[in-house]
């Protein structure tokens, strides 16, 4: 469709008076039922699936399309308000806004005429001439960002108001589709299902065979954390050969092992971190094993993080993530809290980073081979302190645990040292800061980056899974997010998949991991559904 962005060179600092909190028809006060300036809405008795945002007077304005309700961080799927269609159209519908992110007075307007071609138009008028063509005029703007102002193409100048086409939609969008018995919501264009159609158990990470058949981990019968059931961990194969979307079946290949969590494929082996160990079994394809070899045996074992994730570079090194021993604490064993590297038949072991928390997950740039990584902050600072993490882990780099945590945040509930102040200023100065700090508490676990099968708009970016809290006040995570990635810097967070964490705090799942497949679709896994999810791409995004 066409969006038109008209600009209007008007500074609005001279009419921005005390406005009333009715609509320009004067039929309804937004309080009166129950909405605020800000809330997201949809009508909830027809089959539409325009969401709009609305302002204190009364007026409503469009999302033309998902991706730009993805331009706000804000922003939740799961949030939008249902409301009867004919309080929704009582709403006048506005298209006037400006960028509020930089302080600009000039005042916008969108409109839509036809299909998938967008133009912006200045229109440059005096504050005065808009007042007198329009009563309402200042009373309908909106607050947008630079993102959505750069969303749409630049074009030929208006001279009026009088230009400004009718804010409407030629038609409508198709929403997510959610074919799960869950209240997911994803974004549109896309489609989940339950992979595994029968609970499996709790189901961790994931990886696909030579062969394209996908691997999965389950921890213990009872869950990773579990005191009990330690010795009676799985591991699945389950295909889909028929490709119709479906598993044929989950068949666990390996019986009996020790809180298995990380598996990879690697020159057709089948790698698996146990707590304490790597094993490897050569693969002989069509989910078939070879003897178990034991590869590496010095992997800490006991104390609170009990996942070894393991992955391959490019380069074929083998890279082993495992969590502290403790909430916070200083290791007596130097294992604890890194990343290590060996050669992939375990030889020429040797740590490569270190202060990691609890790297639960992590995954190699495509374009860069740079491992990026998951990290989970302590607890029991408050709901929002300290922050999870997605570090780029570098080659000797210390990130900080158990004294800093952040953009070099020194914890100092736990350090209570006091340091003189030196260069680079101690204790944190010295190490590696996040890259980007996500909601505390979420539990940010598996990560991939997105391919081209699967959205060539967002490639490169990265789907994390958030486990979800479990010592927070009010509960946060439990949803797939995707995290708008440029160069090695992450300027956005955005809700993928969401919809397990309920308003009244129960919590249908748990997302644990993500992978693509050679087709782009996606899979997640869930360890408190116990099942797998299937996201595949039904429109272009």
């Amino acid at each position: 469709m066409i969006n038109i962005l008209i600009s209007v060179s008007i500074f609005l600092s001279a009419f921005f008076i005390s406005a009333p909190t009715v609509f320009a028809h004067g039929e309804i006060d937004i309080t009166q039922i129950g909405l605020h300036e800000g809330d997201i809405v949809r009508a909830s008795d027809v089959a539409d699936p325009d969401i709009f945002i609305i302002n204190q007077q009364g007026y409503k304005r469009l999302f033309l399309s998902p991706a730009i309700f993805g331009l706000y961080a804000h922003l939740r799927w799961d949030n939008v308000k249902a409301i009867p269609k004919a309080l929704l159209d009582a709403m006048p519908t506005s298209g006037l806004f400006r960028n509020c992110e930089i302080n600009d007075y000039k005042v916008h307007a969108l409109a839509t005429t036809g299909e998938d071609e967008a133009s912006l138009h200045w229109v440059n008028v005096s504050g005065d001439n808009a007042a007198e063509a329009d009563d309402d005029f200042f009373e309908k703007v909106f607050c947008i960002n630079t993102r959505e102002f750069q969303h749409y193409i630049s074009a030929s100048a208006y001279s009026s108001l009088s230009q400004i086409p009718s804010y409407s939609r030629a038609s409508v969008l198709p929403g997510g589709v959610n074919l799960t018995t869950m209240p997911l919501v994803l974004p549109d264009g896309y489609s989940i299902s339950l992979f595994t159609p029968q609970a499996v158990g709790p189901l961790r990470f994931m990886a696909f065979s030579p062969d394209g058949i996908l691997f999965v981990s389950m921890s213990s019968s009872a869950g990773l954390y579990s005191s009990q059931s330690q010795d009676d961990g799985k591991i699945f194969a389950i295909p889909d050969k028929n490709k119709d979307g479906v598993a044929d079946q989950a068949t666990a290949v390996l019986t009996n092992l020790h809180l298995p969590h990380g598996i990879a494929f690697y020159n057709n082996y089948l790698y698996v971190a146990e707590e304490g160990k790597v094993v490897r079994y050569a693969y002989l394809g069509d989910s078939n094993l070879g003897a178990r070899e034991v590869i590496v045996t010095d992997l800490p074992t006991a104390g609170e993080h009990l996942s070894r994730t393991i992955g391959f570079s490019p380069s074929g090194k083998m890279y082993i993530s495992m969590g502290s021993s403790c909430n916070v604490c200083e290791q007596s064993n130097s294992h604890f809290a890194t990343v290590r590297e060996y050669n992939a038949d375990g030889t020429g072991g040797r740590v490569f980073a270190t202060g990691l928390r609890n790297t639960v997950g992590f995954t190699f740039n495509p374009s860069t081979a740079e491992i990026w990584g998951t990290d989970n902050g302590r607890d029991y600072l408050g709901d929002n302190l300290p922050p999870d993490e997605i570090n780029i882990i570098k080659d000797g780099g210390n990130y900080g645990w158990p004294n800093c945590y952040g953009k070099n945040i020194h914890d100092t509930d736990f350090d209570k040292n006091i340091y003189i102040l030196l260069y680079p200023p101690l204790p944190c100065g010295d190490k590696e800061p996040s890259l980007f700090d996500l909601q505390a508490h979420s539990a940010a676990l598996g990560l991939r980056f997105i391919t081209a099968q699967f959205s060539s708009l967002w490639q490169g970016d990265l789907l994390v899974a958030y486990h979800g809290s479990w010592n927070r006040s009010q509960y946060t995570g439990y949803k797939v997010v995707r995290l708008d990635v440029e160069g090695n810097s992450v300027i956005g967070e955005y809700d993928f998949i969401s919809g397990w964490l309920r308003p009244d705090a129960s919590r249908l799942g748990r997302p644990v991991d993500v992978i693509f497949d050679s087709d782009g679709v996606l899979y997640i896994s869930d360890d408190r559904a116990n099942v797998i999810y299937r996201v595949s791409k039904i429109n272009p995004v």
